[in-house]
This record gives C-alpha cells, sequence and structure tokens, in this order.
C-alpha cells in the first residue's frame, strides 16, 4: 500500500511538471506568434487583402490590433462575432472613418470587456454598434457568457470582480472557459506549433512580423478562386470584415444546421443577456459616445424555439428608452440580404445604416 502511494505521488509529480511545461510552451507559442508591426490597412483598399493562412483566431486580431493601436481612434467601429463579419465600409461615403472589430465567436459578455479595453488605450470608437446574436442563429450559442476565445490581455479584472457578486453564472463561465483543464489542451495552438517545428528544423525564421508579406491580390483571388476559395475567403479586406465575393460556400440553406444542435440558452438567461446589453450601454454612454444595438436576421422559418422565447423574456427586460436597439430579425425572408444563413451580407448593412439614420 505504501509502494502504491509513493508510485501514485511520483506520478502525480511527472504529470503536473508535464502540466506546467506545456503551460510554457503555449505562453512561449503565444508569443512567438502575437507579434506584428503596424501596417495601415487603408493602403490596401480594392487592391489587396490580408491572408490569414494557418494563423490561430488571436494572431488574426492580433493583426488587426497593431492597426487599431498605431492610428488615431475610429469614428465608427462595430463590434460582435461572426454574424457581422460581411459588414462593410464600402456602404459608406469613402471619407467616413469606420473599422469592423468583429472577432471569432464572442459573446455580448467579452464585447465588453474589449471594449474597456479600448477605452483603455484611448482607442474607443465616438460611435459604437454591436451586433446582437439572434437566438435561432447558434440555437442560443455565442450571446452571452465566455467562449474562450478572447485573449486573457484584453480582459477587465474589474468586470470579473463584479460579476462576481452581480452575476454569477457569467464569472463560473470565465473560470471554466480559461482555467480548465478541457480548455487548455482545446486551446493549445497546434497549427502554431506545427509551424514552429516545422520552421525550425527547416532553418526559416520562425515568425514574420511584416503583415507586407500576407498580402494577396484581389486579381489573384478571382483567378484561382477554385483552388484557394478558402485562403481568400478567410482574408482580411481594408476595414477589418471579409470579402464576401470569395466566400467558399455558397449554398444559402435556410436554417443551416441549426436543427441539429442543442440549445445553449437556459431560462434564467434572460437576466443575464439584459445584464449584460444594459452593462456595456451604461459603460459606452459614460464614456461620452453613442451606441447602437442591432440583431441582424438569419435566413430561416419563423419558428418558436426555447431559445427564442428566452431570447425574447430577456428584451423586454430592457429599457428601451435607454437603450437603442434595431431588431431586424423580421427580414429572415430577404434571400438578398445574406451571404450564408447565419450571415447577413453589405446589402443588408447597407439597410441598417440607413435605418439608424433616419
Amino acid at each position: 500500500m505504501i509502494k502504491e502511494i509513493k508510485l501514485f505521488k511520483y506520478f502525480f509529480k511527472i504529470f503536473t511538471l508535464l502540466l506546467l511545461s506545456l503551460f510554457l510552451t503555449v505562453i512561449i507559442l503565444r508569443s512567438l506568434y502575437s507579434n506584428f508591426n503596424y501596417f495601415d490597412f487603408q493602403k490596401i483598399k480594392d487592391k489587396y487583402l490580408i491572408s490569414t493562412k494557418a494563423l490561430s483566431r488571436s494572431s488574426v486580431q492580433d493583426i488587426k490590433m497593431a492597426y487599431i493601436e498605431g492610428r488615431n481612434k475610429f469614428e465608427i467601429g462595430i463590434f460582435g462575432n461572426h454574424v457581422i463579419q460581411y459588414h462593410s465600409k464600402d456602404v459608406f461615403d469613402e471619407k467616413k472613418d469606420f473599422f469592423n472589430f468583429w472577432y471569432a465567436n464572442v459573446s455580448l459578455t467579452e464585447v465588453h470587456h474589449f471594449l474597456i479595453y479600448l477605452d483603455k488605450i484611448n482607442k474607443l470608437p465616438s460611435e459604437i454598434l454591436v451586433g446582437v446574436t439572434a437566438a435561432n442563429n447558434d440555437n442560443g450559442g455565442s450571446i452571452i457568457r465566455y467562449q474562450g476565445e478572447l485573449p486573457l490581455k484584453y480582459i477587465s479584472w474589474n468586470k470579473i470582480y463584479k460579476d462576481l457578486f452581480q452575476n454569477r453564472t457569467e464569472f463560473l463561465s470565465f473560470i471554466y472557459q480559461y482555467f480548465s483543464f478541457s480548455t487548455l489542451f482545446k486551446n493549445i495552438d497546434y497549427m502554431n506549433l506545427y509551424q514552429i517545428l516545422n520552421q525550425t528544423f527547416s532553418n526559416k525564421t520562425i515568425h514574420n512580423s511584416n503583415i507586407k508579406d500576407r498580402l494577396i491580390s484581389y486579381e489573384y483571388c478571382k483567378k484561382n478562386q477554385r483552388i484557394l476559395l478558402r485562403d481568400c475567403a478567410l482574408a482580411l479586406k481594408y476595414d477589418g470584415s471579409l470579402a464576401s465575393e470569395f466566400t467558399y460556400n455558397k449554398r444559402l440553406v435556410k436554417n443551416g444546421d441549426t436543427l441539429k444542435r442543442e440549445i445553449e440558452l437556459k431560462p434564467s438567461d434572460r437576466y443575464v443577456l439584459a445584464y449584460q446589453i444594459n452593462e456595456i450601454n451604461k459603460f459606452v454612454k459614460s464614456k461620452g459616445r453613442k451606441i447602437t444595438f442591432y440583431i441582424p436576421p438569419v435566413y430561416e422559418d419563423n419558428r418558436k424555439t426555447l431559445a427564442r422565447e428566452i431570447f425574447e423574456l430577456s428584451l423586454s427586460e430592457l429599457d428601451l428608452t435607454s437603450v437603442d436597439l434595431v431588431d431586424h430579425r423580421f427580414l429572415r425572408n430577404r434571400k438578398d440580404f445574406f451571404v450564408h444563413f447565419d450571415h447577413s451580407n453589405e446589402k443588408y448593412f447597407k439597410f441598417l445604416m440607413s435605418e439608424i439614420n433616419k
């Protein structure tokens, strides 16, 4: 029995050492791939895209942040997850200073953190639009709670502390997403690990921080559309958005695959969603900025779901005399407003801005 205990302790120490080594490796990989030189996105308008091939989502965000942090704050900025990725500056007057800050699967919870960070570095736009993921888009997913994709450097510890007392479920989701074993292994950047090992043994530079070397021309994408669909589809435009003409999936399927997914909202989440919208609204207005929330449509049937019921109950908790909310879910059958069932296009964004500016 004593021998077994000693053996267990030995293997536990080895496991702990390996785990700490893994943490250190992830930190090193992250630092190697998170430094990019400033590059003026405006120089590539209508000519080039910035390839994000072989980069993690956080590395793509670092490219955008190198630009954002190296220039004056924008006049207009839109925030949200992939549902707004095709909303482009092209719908504005050329002189309008606009940027699309969309990022992966971030929720409203994480958008709030990011806005706090931008204010901290004096880059909070003068006018802010926040895209709210509709209930039936991801069956309630990516609306609230932490998705674990926003790097810790953008996280506000003051908000974490506040959530501990005012929004316990959000606090617990933060702990789970950033400090659980499953998240650690899920977030290891295998592509970056492969690149580093491959380039090291090939005697190549480990990381090229020069964004110019990632430029691909529109003409090149048009000529090689069948071969390079994915590369061009995920490349950044001059305003931070994606080029919808190079999407690798041009089929518009009503409801997408949402009918097969599990619902990701609980009845109690009605209060969490309302809390996050109210908190973002108060924060932005306290900084003297204008803010509008909008719910882009989803190409779907007009179906009643538990996620939609919880979502609508949450909206009823909002003080609409204070919160400026544009709800466009009723445009669900406007096929001309979509790239994919869950991604509205530039034409929709133009319609939205005409509504807001009435």
